[in-house]
């Protein structure tokens, strides 16, 4: 059953070879709006309305055209956000890899930690 908000957060975007942030930058990008979000009502309408123009004023880039949805959970609704498969080999050391923290979500897809 579906929750019945159209708030939470949800950045989904395809896969692509060039991240021009460091998966931690954008992490801690995502930490800053986020938390200004939920100090800011106003903000938070902002970012709700409009939050490509709110990530790339934060240096997170969202290609022309990319649909970016933000929803908000509530104490009886959660959203999780199944992401895109990874372009890698799902064999068992890759899946250890990805449970292990090796990779992390990020704009681009799946980023390596270094």
């Amino acid at each position: 059953m579906a929750c019945n908000s159209d708030r939470s957060l949800l950045l989904s975007q395809p896969k692509t070879k060039d991240v021009p942030m460091e998966a931690n930058e954008q992490q801690q990008a995502l930490g800053k709006i986020i938390a200004n979000a939920w100090a800011d009502e106003g903000f938070k309408q902002q970012f709700i309305e409009n939050p490509a123009e709110i990530l790339r004023a934060e240096g997170i880039s969202v290609p022309d055209g990319m649909m970016v949805n933000v929803m908000e959970n509530t104490p009886t609704c959660m959203h999780i956000v199944l992401p895109q498969s990874p372009d890698i080999d799902l064999d068992g050391a890759a899946l250890d890899a990805l449970a292990g923290g090796e990779y992390v979500l990020c704009s681009g897809g799946w980023c390596q930690q270094e």
